[in-house]
């Protein structure tokens, strides 16, 4: 244990000595330590919590295909959405 506390007087010594050197690393752990958490937080919200519906694993998503064959991804009427159920 006094080593460590002999360790940490000799580090706040060295710093005393160098303040230029101890506020950029200061400031270097505060905007690492901030980034991690803003970008830990934001995929946590995004891509680790469940969503926030009741039976969520049952969400699906509603494939269009127009009259020249291609597909797309996106919003369709509720005409054509109501149609294809019928057929179902």
């Amino acid at each position: 244990m006094d080593s460590v506390l002999q360790d940490l007087r000799y580090a706040l010594r060295t710093l005393q000595r160098a303040p230029l050197f101890t506020v950029i690393a200061i400031l270097t752990l505060g905007l690492g330590i901030g980034a991690t958490t803003v970008v830990f937080t934001i995929l946590n919200g995004v891509v680790l919590r469940p969503l926030q519906y009741e039976a969520s694993d049952r969400l699906f998503g509603v494939w269009e295909q127009n009259e020249r064959g291609t597909t797309g991804w996106g919003p369709t009427s509720v005409p054509r959405l109501a149609r294809a159920e019928r057929r179902l």
